[in-house]
Order: C-alpha cells, then structure tokens, then sequence
C-alpha cells in the first residue's frame, strides 16, 4: 500500500513506519451490523417455524429479510476492507494517513509543525495494546495523531514521532544538519587532531613535549 505516497515523497525521503489502527477497530465496526445479522437470522428462523413464510406474503416478507440480510453482510465486509485498506505512515519527513477503497484520501502533516505530543491510554487499550496519541499542533490546538484513536505499539510510536518532530525543529533552526536525510540529527563530528609540522627548512624545530636540550 506504499503506493499510496509514491508522488508525495520527495527524493530524498523515505518511508520508516507503516502500520493501521488496531485491530480492536474491527469489533467496534462490525458489532453493529453482527447484531443486526443476528436479529434477521433470529426473524427468518421465527417466521420459518410460526410458518409464516407460506403464502405470497410470507414470501416476500422471506425475500426483503433475506435482502436485508445481505446487505448488513456487505455493510460489515465493507467496514472490514476500509480498516485493512487504511495505512498510517511516518517518513523522514511527515506523518500521512490514508485512507478509502474507492476514493483514496490522503493527509500529511509534517513533524515540524508538531510541537507537543501526549500518549492516553485507556484501561482497555493497555490490555489490548493500543492507545491514542494527542498532538498539540503549531496553532495551539490538540486532536489525536491524524484523527485516528486506536493505534496500535503506542509506545513505540510516541518515540518515533517526539525524536523526528524534535529533530525537524532542531534542523530547522539552522543549529544542526541533517545531511544524510534520514529526517534525524547527524551526529557531532569533532574536527580531526593533526600533529604540528615542522617549519619548513628550520633544523631547530622538535616536537611539543621534547626538549631541545642535548
């Protein structure tokens, strides 16, 4: 699904995360629709049995339950592809959220303009293994991490997204290099230590530390 940002990368940037929410998305999706299933079910077992389903109108009353049921089946195959189809992404550079089947939506924000970073985990998301992540942004306001609620290895992403957003900043200030583009801080680099040359033509000349005393 890389694809997704294939014309939105620039040539020196690259993807270092991908993921999607959490799995525990999925429940939240298709509960509705799997109550719904069962309540038709449960009607066309119960109009089956009273033998309700026998005349003309019971026939087109089996029909429209039957119809229903297909389209609650589609409603929560659809929920289902929307979540795997989704895709959070952090590049060098920026978090994108994409997101659709068949109209593609894709948002980016970049780690500069992310200035403060909160990890919530609820109770149920540290037993599951997902939590939220809040961004204050440079206008001051907070909403979780591109909208999205359930994300799974929290931890692992806060770290990813305060050390990138926090390095953006440093190099965008201009008081370090990012020369590698690996949307992180070069590491300082001391200056070589050259020993001291002699002058040329000067046979008086000896090393520091060495007396010229004979």
């Amino acid at each position: 699904m890389a694809r997704d940002l294939d014309q939105m990368l620039s040539a020196d940037e690259t993807i270092v995360l991908e993921t999607r929410q959490h799995w525990y998305v999925v429940v939240r999706r298709i509960i509705q629709p799997a109550i719904a299933l069962a309540v038709l079910a449960l009607a066309l077992w119960a109009a089956d049995a009273a033998d309700w389903l026998d005349n003309d109108v019971g026939t087109y009353l089996g029909y429209a339950l039957w119809v229903l049921f297909a389209l609650v089946v589609l409603a929560a195959v659809w929920r289902l592809l929307d979540w795997w189809t989704e895709r959070l992404y952090l590049t060098t550079s920026k978090v994108v959220y994409a997101r659709g089947i068949l109209n593609r939506d894709v948002t980016s924000t970049p780690f500069v303009k992310i200035d403060e970073v909160k990890l919530a985990r609820p109770l149920l998301g540290r037993m599951l293994g997902f939590g939220r992540l809040e961004v204050e942004n440079a206008a001051g306001g907070t909403e979780p991490l591109a909208g999205l609620q359930y994300l799974p290895h929290p931890i692992e992403l806060y770290r990813e997204v305060t050390d990138r957003s926090r390095a953006q900043r440093m190099v965008e200030g201009g008081a370090h290099r990012d020369d590698d583009a690996d949307g992180l801080v070069d590491p300082a680099r001391s200056a070589p230590i050259h020993a001291p040359q002699p002058p040329e033509d000067d046979d008086r000349w000896v090393p520091p530390g060495e007396s010229t005393r004979s």
